[in-house]
């Protein structure tokens, strides 16, 4: 590998910031310069979700490559790592660093690197901060939510180590806090005599209360789950603080801002007060007994009631009146329900969805609809993790014929906290605007960043929490689903990244590519159609200039023709990310594969034995061996999989009416048991 050229010199870079999953690409071709993106998909990588990131070698290729200008660091929540940032310090052409960043260098001692424009510093090391990361005037400084631009032109002519910097990270972070922090208004209501606790020590016992799980999720920024808005969840934390400190206003104040909920609008005036001040006020006055008044967390957080039993309602079908489907676009995609696209990068399946969003919103035709169908316009929310709403969404809609009506195309704004499905805003937005689409773009970046897209238990009550807002409001979801390039290709539905699962819960899905026989023509196939026969495969093109998107007509081409491997095509070697899409894939709904069905797997898809072997450890999967040899077979099974009750699809001889001598492999210690036919 080559790690330098005229503004890199990535062999600089600590080889134990190297060694992190925590990178990505910027400077992507035709993606905004700063935004970060996934080194593995192409696709916009997220703060705060690690899947959406890759390793230093798989972000360098792309820059080996020339398909984006250099690679960022990612931090991450508990990490571990500090990242400092001085703009505009440093004479490009001297070199000369100002008097006050050159202080801040000499406290920390740690690597520290030019940024790309030459101007700039960037500082890494070891530590945490105290509160919330922050952009002020003189500096910026974080330990997760951000990503900083990696050059490894090291300030030294010796790079230095990273250093264990925290005395530096809290005493710098404290002087900015302090130079920047707004004088709180006194409340008019008194202290209360309980209990004066020191802030580490409060921070503690409200931590570890018994339903300290919503201090600790409010205090670290995460009230999505807990209040319909932030402004709520303010006042919520407050109400706690207010307990917890006494009614200490001065106290409260100082907690909060350490709190990931601190935002600039704390500090916005309202009237005569700022509208930090005026929360705390009123969860002071709201505040009874506070802690060591003979009170508990109870009387902040509520009591919960002892449940009583549900007695089930038992309603006979025979009592269910029938209803017919409701179509946005029929048969492709239905009112109420979850509609996916599988594609490949580059096959304009963002350009098919704006076509779609612009037809709802100036209640214009689809293509092949009855003559003299009308509808009303209509609202739609578009949401896209991959593609800027003001350099490409926008102006790609503006070039429609006819045009659409952007006052009626609304994005969830997720610049400052990214959102993902179980995010109550996204019901909010549906309860507020009432959409008839709602698109996502892609399916993946919204999964959420604890979700493991190929653990089936994990996807399941994401996918069914959405498909039950899809019916609860009426609304079309639209999703665009990745593909995995080296799946089975006559297996449609197995292609897309990760479990079986997702594309279960979708009522309609189709495919989306390039025509063999006429490469400028796009093909929409109907793979799946499960409320009405599946439609005709359509044709359309991609003409920016006239109209957007122009459908042609429709063609006897299908899955299997479209992604048929053509001559001389050289196909990818498969990556462990596709062997893992693969093989969740094959072991779909159920849970389990035999042995011989992986290797055919394995040979058909062109994946070596070994990166197979590796996908199998990535997904934890189980070795299960049924039977005595001659007659023993074997079974890649999912790890939630209860083996006690696993009816395996297999029929043993006569002698075996029972299985005995199960034999589960690739745990701690090896078990034998009886598996009843």
């Amino acid at each position: 590998m080559i790690f330098t050229d005229a503004k890199f010199n990535y062999s600089s870079i600590p080889a134990a910031l190297r060694a992190l999953p925590n990178w990505v690409c910027w400077g992507w071709t035709e993606k905004p310069l700063k935004m970060p993106i996934n080194p593995l998909t192409g696709c916009g990588a997220k703060a705060g979700q690690p899947e959406t990131w890759g390793t230093f070698e798989q972000a360098f290729r792309h820059v080996e490559l020339g398909t984006c200008k250099g690679v960022g660091f990612e931090f991450a929540d508990g990490g571990g790592l500090v990242g400092v940032d001085l703009d505009h310090c440093r004479d490009k052409d001297s070199g000369e660093i100002n008097p006050q960043a050159a202080g801040v260098i000499r406290r920390f001692s740690s690597y520290t690197e030019i940024s790309p424009s030459g101007t700039g510093i960037h500082i890494f090391c070891k530590g945490k901060l105290p509160g919330a990361g922050h952009k002020y005037p003189e500096a910026e400084i974080y330990d997760s939510g951000r990503f900083f631009t990696v050059t490894g032109h090291s300030l030294s002519a010796v790079p230095k180590p990273i250093a264990d910097a925290q005395s530096a990270v809290t005493d710098f972070y404290n002087s900015l806090v302090a130079a920047h922090e707004k004088p709180v208004e006194k409340p008019t209501v008194q202290q209360s005599s309980g209990l004066s606790l020191e802030d580490n020590k409060l921070l503690e016992i409200a931590a570890n209360a018994k339903n300290g799980a919503l201090f600790r999720d409010l205090f670290g920024g995460n009230w999505q789950g807990h209040s319909g808005s932030q402004s709520e969840a303010d006042i919520a934390l407050c109400n706690i603080l207010a307990f917890y400190c006494g009614r200490d206003a001065a106290q409260m104040d100082r907690l909060f801002r350490q709190s990931g909920l601190v935002r600039p609008k704390w500090d916005e005036k309202h009237g005569k007060q700022t509208y930090g001040a005026m929360t705390i006020q009123d969860a002071i006055q709201h505040c009874g007994k506070v802690y060591g008044e003979q009170a508990t967390a109870a009387d902040v957080f509520g009591r919960q009631e002892t449940a009583k039993p549900v007695t089930p309602q038992l309603v006979p079908l025979s009592g269910v009146a029938a209803q017919s489907v409701d179509w946005l676009w029929k048969p492709y995609i239905p009112l109420g329900k979850i509609t996916l696209i599988e594609a490949d990068p580059g096959t304009g399946k963002t350009y098919l969805c704006l076509a779609l969003a612009s037809v709802v919103s100036n209640g214009g035709h689809f293509y092949m609809e009855a003559d003299g169908t009308t509808r009303e316009p209509g609202k739609v929310i578009y949401q896209t993790a991959e593609d800027g709403i003001a350099d490409t969404i926008v102006p790609r809609l503006q070039s429609f014929i006819p045009p659409p009506n952007l006052e009626n195309i609304i994005t969830i704004d997720d610049r400052e906290k990214g959102l993902d499905f179980m995010d109550s805003r996204i019901e909010s937005a549906l309860q507020a605007v009432r959409p008839k689409l709602f698109v996502i773009d892609p399916l993946q970046a919204y999964l959420g960043a604890k979700v493991d897209m190929h653990r089936a238990n994990q996807v399941r009550p994401v996918m069914a929490h959405i498909a039950q807002l899809a019916e609860k409001y009426g609304c079309a979801f639209v999703m665009i689903m990745h593909m995995n390039k080296n799946a089975l290709g006559e297996q449609a539905m197995y292609r897309g990244l990760g479990s079986i699962d997702i594309p279960a819960v979708a009522r309609s899905m189709m495919f989306l590519g390039r025509n063999p026989q006429n490469k400028e023509e796009r093909v929409l196939c109907h793979i799946k159609s499960s409320l009405a026969a599946p439609g005709q495969s359509l044709t359309f093109k991609i003409s920016p200039d006239f109209g957007g998107v122009v459908f042609t007509g429709t063609t006897d081409l299908d899955y299997s023709a479209i992604t048929s491997p053509q001559k001389g095509r050289n196909k990818p070697a498969p990556t462990l990310t596709d062997a893992m899409d693969a093989l969740s894939g094959l072991l779909g709904e159920d849970g389990f594969a035999t042995v011989q069905q992986v290797e055919t797997l394995q040979k058909a898809s062109g994946i070596s034995q070994r990166t197979m072997y590796s996908a199998k450890s990535e997904l934890a999967l189980h070795s299960v061996s049924i039977g005595k040899p001659p007659h023993r077979t074997t079974y890649w099974t999912d790890p939630d999989l209860d083996i006690a009750k696993f009816k395996f699809d297999h029929t043993p001889p006569p002698e075996q009416e029972t299985f005995k001598n199960a034999v589960i492999k690739d745990k701690p210690t090896e078990q034998s048991f009886i598996l009843q036919s």
